[in-house]
């Protein structure tokens, strides 16, 4: 069993200021190995906090780029606010966790479809991205049950977000609910209903929400002096998610 925790950067949205991209980022993890990984991310805040003073409520990435949030009137230097990014990073990189990511581009998508009323071009979109995301999920864990001849299963949790619910846990429920008999392994793949979680009360959301972000900028401003990230973050990232298996867990739609 693998419990997937995600997040998302950007917006879904296509009226004029719409950001271009939008990005579903995720942080996997085994049950048996939360408890110890939660206390690494403790272990994390407190580093933290006593190196500047800043009691962290919340991670959110752009909050520590923008002084928002738990950031806000930090007076945090480039410097300052990179280390922090490296060490959430790290978090990211650690063996206990995989890492989903999907990249998807509205113009694209917008391309094909003329004519369609702006809120069914949402939801036509909201949905497709969640079909493709979700079955790199299933591919991940089919390739999984044929490589440890069980069946291995997922799930799903998810930043709650009102103006998403009702499209993803559509789409949830068409990959959680397939079941065929003759199948070699039927039980395997995506269980249960979408679990929509307040990040502020989920640690791994929260880590979601740093890759997300991650992989949001990388993906705007790829090759562009524009991008915040350093290359030594980029390729720490890059590497980590293209260990993961079948073919890599990173796409773009």
């Amino acid at each position: 069993m693998e419990l997937l925790f995600v997040d998302e950067s950007g917006d879904n949205g296509f009226a004029p200021g719409s950001t271009p991209l939008f990005v579903l980022g995720g942080v996997g993890i085994r049950p048996e190995n939360w408890k110890e990984f939660f206390w690494r991310i403790v272990a994390t805040k407190e580093q933290i906090s006593r190196r500047f003073g800043i009691v962290i409520h919340e991670i959110k990435a752009s909050d520590l780029f923008t002084h928002r949030g738990s950031f806000f009137d930090t007076r945090l230097h480039l410097q300052d606010t990179m280390w922090i990014y490296d060490r959430l990073v790290d978090l990211l990189c650690d063996p206990a966790v995989y890492l989903l990511a999907g990249v998807y581009s509205k113009s694209d998508f917008s391309k094909g479809e003329y004519g369609i009323s702006a809120k069914h071009l949402v939801r036509s979109f909201t949905e497709r991205v969640w079909r493709d995301y979700l079955g790199k999920l299933e591919d991940r864990l089919l390739d999984r049950t044929e490589r440890a001849g069980q069946p291995e299963n997922a799930i799903v949790y998810y930043d709650a977000n009102p103006g998403h619910e009702k499209y993803i846990r559509r789409v949830v429920r068409e990959f959680s609910r397939k079941y065929d008999e003759k199948a070699r392994f039927p039980g395997a793949g995506i269980v249960e209903d979408v679990i929509l979680r307040d990040s502020k009360t989920s640690f791994l959301i929260q880590l979601a929400d740093v890759l997300a972000y991650s992989v949001f900028q990388m993906s705007l401003h790829s090759g562009s002096k524009q991008r915040i990230l350093t290359d030594a973050i980029v390729e720490r990232i890059r590497r980590k998610i293209g260990k993961q298996s079948p073919g890599g867990a990173n796409g773009e739609q």
